[in-house]
């Protein structure tokens, strides 16, 4: 059987440097040779997720080529979850898949897909229930879903994110979403309070890749809302 690892890190680091052009096409190009030769890769079908999740920030494609794209990546993800359903890195792609597909979608879309991102994080949390990742995604899924479908819960959204900042109190995704959940809920105090941790938190990538440059957009972020905030009386 051939070895990938070494495509694999290739692809882990055109990942990392998915903003530069063309490099998350090349990603997903090596992930289909390999998947053309091994179809139940493991490794390779979550990665593939990964690639397609982020195709409508990075992709530079239409609305229709980023909805066929997501499509490609939701089947990637409910095949790795088929090869291994005792590994958590399936759910977490599939959900995050799922995720940027109800954006696209309508009401009825949204309510679909959150369902499936819901029984993927009861998976992971089955698999290794001190997975922070999950309760994250959790807090976000309740404090994003339109009201009409009847599934965003403002009070779990604050429970989720607390569970993930008391398993992770080093992250600043965390901290910056728990200041987006106060703000929705009116807590002036409590928003302020998160985004000043966010801020304070050393990153926890600090290199040139795109999650670090996301996580200072998040800190950016954090400090343009504490200024919003001080100005409102």
């Amino acid at each position: 059987m051939p070895d990938y690892t070494r495509t694999l890190r290739d692809v882990d680091q055109l990942y990392a440097q998915r903003d530069v052009s063309g490099n998350l096409a090349a990603s997903i190009t090596k992930l289909e040779t390999v998947l053309a030769k091994e179809p139940e890769n493991y490794d390779a079908l979550w990665r593939l997720a990964r690639s397609y999740s982020e195709v409508a920030a990075f992709g530079h494609l239409s609305k229709k080529e980023i909805a066929s794209a997501f499509s490609k990546g939701e089947a990637a993800g409910a095949q790795a979850i088929t090869v291994r359903s005792d590994a958590i890195e399936g759910y977490l792609w599939h959900a995050a898949v799922m995720g940027k597909r109800a954006e696209l979608g309508n009401n009825l879309a949204a309510l679909g897909a959150v369902q499936t991102i819901l029984l993927d994080m009861e998976e992971v949390m089955a698999l290794e229930p001190a997975c922070p990742t999950a309760y994250y995604v959790l807090a976000t899924v309740h404090r994003q879903a339109p009201p009409i479908i009847s599934i965003g819960n403002l009070d779990n959204a604050q429970r989720y994110i607390d569970r993930a900042v008391s398993l992770n109190p080093h992250s600043v995704r965390f901290y910056h979403e728990s200041g987006l959940i106060a703000l929705a809920r009116k807590d002036k105090a409590g928003a302020i309070k998160a985004f000043e941790a966010a801020i304070a938190l050393p990153p926890e990538i600090d290199d040139d890749s795109a999650d670090a440059r996301y996580l200072r957009q998040l800190q950016a972020d954090a400090r343009a809302q504490i200024q919003k905030l001080r100005k409102k009386r």
